[in-house]
């Protein structure tokens, strides 16, 4: 026990690295992302009006 020094790091443990899970879900977010992303892109020119024919006149002050 005298030879014991618990501050040699002589022993220290390698790493498995990231687990392919996390890769996975990742790469499925990423997708996720771009997808939905461009779904808006696609679909904004229908039902909707650009810009709004009818807006709504609120007075900004009152007289």
């Amino acid at each position: 026990m005298a030879d014991y020094e618990p501050w040699t790091f002589d022993q220290v443990p390698e790493t498995g690295g990231i687990p392919k899970s996390v890769f996975t879900i990742a790469i499925i977010g990423v997708i996720a992302v771009f997808t939905i992303g461009g779904a808006c892109i696609v679909n904004a020119p229908w039902n909707h009006l650009w810009p709004a024919a009818q807006t709504q006149r609120a007075p900004l002050s009152e007289k």
